[in-house]
C-alpha cells in the first residue's frame, strides 16, 4: 500500500501496519514507534528510537516465513514439567514433518491491541494447535491451564480459516475444547496416557494432510 512513496519524516506512532509493503519507498527519518506488525525486511534500517535511518528506497517485502512452513502454538502461560514435556514432544513431531513452531510468549504480548499481534503472527503460519491443559499448581505456585487467551487464539484460527488441532488432556472439554468444535478444519487430540510417537502421528494425519494441503 506504500510502494514507491515519498514517506520521509512520516510517523507511524502506534500504527498497525501489518501486511503493509513499503518496496521503494523513502523512508527517511519516518518514526515506526510503538507500531505492530512493521515489516521484518525494515528492521534492519531502524535505530533504537524506532526511526529509519536509511536514505536508501525501502526492500520489497521477506517471505522467509512463508517458507518456512509454521505452525501457531496456543500454550497456556504457565505449565506444570510434565505438561511442558508434551508440549516439545509435539513440537520435535512437528519438525521431523517438515514444520517449525511459533508461539507468542506472554512476555511479548503488546500492552494494548493484542489481537493484531496474534494475528500478524498466525496469519504467517499454515496451522494452529490450541491446547488445553488441566489447572494445576506449576513448581513456581503459579496456576497452570487452559486459560482465556487459549479460547480466544483458537476462534481466530478458525476464523482465518487456518488447519486446527485441539490438544486436549481429558477433563478439558469446555468451550473451543469442546468435542462439538470438531468439523471444517478442525481436530481432536487427546493427549493423555502413556505417549506413544507413532500413534500420536497418525492420529494427527488427518490435520497434517490439511497444513499439506495449504
Amino acid at each position: 500500500m506504500f510502494r514507491d512513496a515519498d514517506l520521509r519524516g512520516a510517523n507511524f506512532f502506534d500504527a498497525d501496519l501489518t501486511g503493509a509493503n513499503f518496496a521503494g519507498a523513502q523512508l527517511q527519518g519516518a518514526s515506526f514507534a510503538l507500531a505492530r506488525g512493521v515489516p521484518v525486511e525494515l528492521e534492519p534500517f531502524l535505530d533504537t528510537d524506532r526511526r529509519c535511518e536509511s536514505a536508501a528506497p525501502a526492500p520489497g517485502p521477506a517471505h522467509a516465513r512463508s517458507t518456512q512452513r509454521a505452525v501457531f502454538l496456543s500454550l497456556p502461560s504457565h505449565r506444570t514439567a510434565g505438561q511442558e514435556t508434551v508440549c516439545d514432544r509435539i513440537t520435535t513431531l512437528l519438525r521431523r514433518e517438515g514444520y517449525e513452531s511459533e508461539r507468542l510468549p506472554r512476555v511479548e504480548y503488546p500492552p494494548s491491541d493484542a489481537f493484531s499481534e496474534i494475528y500478524r503472527r498466525m496469519s504467517g503460519c499454515v496451522g494452529v494447535i490450541a491446547f488445553g491443559i488441566r489447572q494445576s499448581q506449576d513448581a513456581d505456585g503459579e496456576s497452570a491451564g487452559a486459560t482465556p487467551w487459549t479460547h480466544v487464539e483458537a476462534g481466530m484460527a478458525y476464523a482465518c480459516n487456518l488447519p486446527l488441532l485441539i490438544a486436549r488432556e481429558a477433563s478439558v472439554n469446555s468451550g473451543a475444547f469442546d468435542d462439538s468444535v470438531v468439523g471444517h478444519r478442525t481436530f481432536m487430540l487427546n493427549v493423555d496416557g502413556p505417549w506413544d510417537d507413532d500413534a500420536i502421528v497418525r492420529a494427527m494425519r488427518p490435520w497434517l494432510a490439511q497444513l499439506a494441503a495449504s
